[in-house]
């Protein structure tokens, strides 16, 4: 049965866990007793339960550091995947600043 596989492979640590479905991957990481999730539905479902008795914390504050010197400046981008589609960002103004890290992602965060 998948769920047998899926604990299976966990418990052995084998690389091939990284190829087991999101939902399957989420169990794991939390180290539930539940029944192992295979489809998004169960996974949700799984998630809904696991995070009604798992309450939220705060997170702690960030460290405040002091602004760098700008390095790069961009204003009124745009940006699309081929000529023919709609723009994906669309006038954005941005300042990286050094020392920061910045990642733009799309919505599946592919980026």
């Amino acid at each position: 049965a998948p769920e047998t596989v899926c604990r299976a492979l966990r418990g052995q640590g084998h690389d091939m866990f990284l190829a087991m479905p999101t939902a399957v991957r989420i169990w794991a990481s939390v180290d539930a007793d539940a029944s192992c999730p295979i489809t998004v539905r169960e996974g949700r479902d799984f998630l809904t339960d696991w995070c009604g008795s798992h309450p939220l914390r705060p997170l702690p504050p960030e460290p405040a550091y002091p602004a760098g010197e700008p390095v790069l400046t961009g204003k009124g981008l745009w940006f699309r995947y081929d000529g023919q589609t709609e723009d994906v960002v669309r006038g954005l103004d941005i300042q990286l600043r050094r020392g920061e890290l910045l990642a733009l992602l799309g919505g599946n965060g592919a980026g």
